[in-house]
């Protein structure tokens, strides 16, 4: 079931108040889409945000399209690279490509940059604006 809720905008600008109504989509209603969304966060160690780009670069070790994503993305901080993954069943994906001895062995170049262990993040707020056309 989605949910609709119509902006209440505080400001005076009359474009802004005129806007079609917005979305937001608890992320365990959605029943139009079976898209999921993941995120894995990695801290990294002082002075190697040059490295985990070149790493970044280089490309994921794995065709996102051949693993059936909709969408992945990389970010990359000063500390922290987060990489999220949009699919269906998308956790079960990522761990394919983990579980994999010859694509997960990549992930090795990764180890002398992290600051501790990967962490993963679920979902559990979405919100989407409608299509304005």
């Amino acid at each position: 079931m989605r949910r609709r809720f119509r902006a209440v905008l505080a400001d005076r600008d009359p474009a802004r108040r005129q806007r079609p109504a917005e979305r937001w989509v608890p992320a365990h209603s959605r029943i139009m889409s079976s898209v999921e969304r993941l995120v894995v966060t990695l801290r990294l160690r002082k002075g190697t945000q040059e490295r985990a780009a070149e790493l970044i670069a280089a490309g994921p070790p794995f065709d996102p399209a051949d693993l059936g994503l909709a969408r992945h993305a990389v970010y990359l901080g000063n500390d922290l690279a987060i990489f999220a993954f949009e699919g269906e069943d998308v956790e079960e994906r990522v761990r394919m490509v983990i579980n994999d001895p010859v694509r997960s062995a990549s992930f090795a170049a990764w180890v002398p940059l992290l600051a501790g262990r990967p962490a993963l993040a679920h979902e559990v707020y979405y919100w989407e604006a409608d299509d304005y056309s």
